[in-house]
């Protein structure tokens, strides 16, 4: 992609949708959910085993995005339980605005009622 054409697409609100993260995120969780699942078909690991290492590793994800993001922000912060807060349970989400990415889109809206 030429540089005149990452400009075009930036104008009309077109944005990178797969990040060099999400691409990893989604292979080691697919990654992960093969080895357990194999783990457990030729029962070289216990359901109960498995379950404890599954919440034991997402416990342990979730404290470290909390410390990084709590370090960044400079406030206790679990990014992920603030947007299901303010989303789902305060039910504001039209309050984040949505970017029609069409190329006759109208930028100056903001939010839709």
């Amino acid at each position: 992609m030429t540089e005149s054409s990452r400009e075009a697409w930036s104008q009309k609100g077109y944005v990178n949708q797969f990040s060099p993260s999400s691409v990893s995120v989604t292979l080691s969780v697919v990654t992960a959910w093969y080895w357990f699942s194999d783990s457990l078909r030729t029962r070289s690991i216990s359901l109960w085993k498995a379950l404890k290492y599954c919440i034991g590793t997402a416990l342990l994800c979730i404290g470290l995005t909390v410390l990084v993001d709590t370090i960044m922000w400079r406030k206790l912060l679990w990014p992920e339980f603030e947007v299901l807060w303010f989303n789902s349970v305060l039910n504001r989400s039209s309050e984040w605005g949505i970017c029609v990415c069409s190329p006759g889109a109208d930028k100056s809206t903001k939010a839709v009622s």
